[in-house]
């Protein structure tokens, strides 16, 4: 059998050139909810997108998946999913001709007209615009591949939603136009696209954004994991075969200037592929925050994490099932998350015998501390010696972890001196001298501080411990000699 690898925009192929029926969306199954499917197109007007030779608001062609009443409609097909990218980039519904061209250039990589028909013609499991169904239901915003549509793994999210989730996605596109980079300006731009999903969520029908999860495939399965970071509600992530176990997908993470790994307080699951080094994960060793579990599928490569890469060509039945049980433990984890328990997920054997899994890592989250703005909360709400407490006692915990930013602390103590709440603004300084002790603007305030107070002794200690880093700092040395005078 002759095989063909090809790059196509938005989609990676390892075809072969013969046809088959597919038989994944049998063997993946369903819910108990019958699904819905309908289309949103808006614009995020704060950011600038080029369409043609102008630039203008970045359109969103927004895909959702939903809980809906049984119809008797026909089904989506997976040639009604393609079609819908040629209107990825407009603001209207693309003409029968442009839906026809979008899915007409995957031709040549099919053998004959009766493949190319009974591939597009598969049957999914979602009505167009089906009646939705009422209640309460929790969300997931999904991330595509590097530029792939947001139908890549439209059979996950139609699963997803059979049982019960709201599923968001929208293409994966770069920060100005549809091609889409491997570098953290591309990451950084489906993270705002994923952002926007999740705001869009809010006030949406029957959309529970307080049950909040992210789920991504490849690069999307990077960028979700920024996006909990950043959006620190999240129940629970599910990365397939996502970049961030990649040595580029990790350096694109470190290149944020205010994010690491311990940044994620999510619980996340990852599934790899076979060129996955699930040994060397250094997301997995490095989080400390998480209860993390990794798996290994068994001779799965990775295009067969894409439901539509899947449906394209003749596959194993254990490749189906690989998939399958992707999808159900992907649901069991969400649900299990969901229902706000603390106990470590405990779907997985690392039974060496497993058809479907190798290796698998699991790691239960060491109790965070506060993150800065929850330690700033603890200040205000509860006091400044509580405050000082807990950064005492996070110290002693974690010594690497750093709590608080020089500056924004400053000037929280800063506050209390203007304040005229000057033993309560010593206390802070003197955290900010534990903390800083490097540098000399600590000894300034907490010199600053005391002088306030009329501690001109306690005072002269501080500022000439200034002085001492800082030996040409003229504030200090007008202050020490204020006081020397007095």
């Amino acid at each position: 059998m002759t095989r063909i690898q090809t790059i196509i925009p938005g989609l990676i192929l390892l075809l072969p050139t013969v046809s088959s029926s597919q038989s994944l969306r049998p063997t993946v199954g369903s819910g108990d909810f019958s699904v819905g499917f309908r289309i949103e197109r808006t614009y995020d007007a704060g950011r600038t997108h080029l369409r043609g030779d102008r630039y203008g608001s970045r359109p969103l062609q927004i895909a959702i998946w939903y809980p809906a009443h049984s119809s008797d409609s026909t089904s989506m097909t997976l040639g009604d999913y393609t079609a819908l990218t040629a209107s990825a980039e407009t603001p209207d519904e693309a003409t029968q001709a442009q839906k026809r061209a979008a899915f007409l250039r995957y031709r040549p990589y099919l053998s004959t007209d009766d493949a190319f028909d009974r591939v597009f013609s598969q049957a999914m499991g979602a009505v167009r615009d089906a009646e939705v169904l009422s209640g309460s239901f929790p969300v997931v915003v999904y991330g595509p591949s590097q530029g792939g549509s947001a139908f890549d793994n439209a059979v996950l999210c139609e699963f997803l939603a059979s049982h019960g989730y709201i599923v968001a996605s929208v293409a994966s596109k770069g920060p100005y136009s549809r091609k889409m980079p491997m570098n953290s300006a591309g990451v950084e731009a489906q993270v705002r696209d994923l952002e926007y999903l999740a705001g869009f969520l809010h006030g949406y029908p029957n959309a529970d954004t307080s049950r909040m999860n992210a789920v991504g495939f490849s690069l999307g399965g990077l960028s979700n994991l920024v996006f909990a970071m950043r959006y620190v509600d999240v129940d629970a992530v599910v990365s397939f075969d996502g970049t961030i176990g990649s040595s580029i997908g990790y350096e694109i993470l470190q290149s944020y200037p205010y994010l690491d790994a311990d940044a994620l307080r999510s619980p996340f699951l990852v599934f790899a592929g076979n060129k996955f080094r699930v040994n060397q994960f250094k997301f997995f060793e490095d989080n400390r925050f998480a209860d993390a579990h990794v798996v290994k599928m068994k001779g799965r490569n990775h295009l067969q994490f894409s439901s539509f890469n899947l449906m394209f060509s003749t596959q194993s039945q254990p490749v189906l099932d690989s998939y399958r049980a992707m999808c159900e433990y992907t649901i069991a984890f969400l649900n299990h998350h969901g229902a706000d328990t603390d106990e470590l997920f405990a779907g997985f054997s690392s039974d060496s015998s497993s058809p479907i899994f190798g290796t698998y890592l699991e790691k239960r989250a060491t109790p965070a501390p506060p993150s800065e703005e929850e330690f700033y909360a603890i200040i205000t709400n509860l006091g400044v010696d509580k405050g000082v407490a807990t950064y005492y006692s996070v110290k002693a915990s974690f010594p690497e972890y750093t709590m608080m930013e020089y500056r924004s602390f400053r000037d929280v103590g800063w506050g209390m001196l203007i304040e005229r709440r000057l033993e309560e603004a010593i206390k802070l300084f003197e955290v900010l001298v534990d903390a800083y002790p490097d540098n000399p603007d600590s000894y300034r305030r907490l010199g600053e501080a005391h002088m306030e107070n009329g501690s001109s002794e306690e005072a002269l200690v501080h500022l000439r411990k200034s002085l001492a880093l800082d030996s040409e700092s003229s504030g200090v040395i007008q202050m020490i000699n204020r006081l020397e005078r007095e």
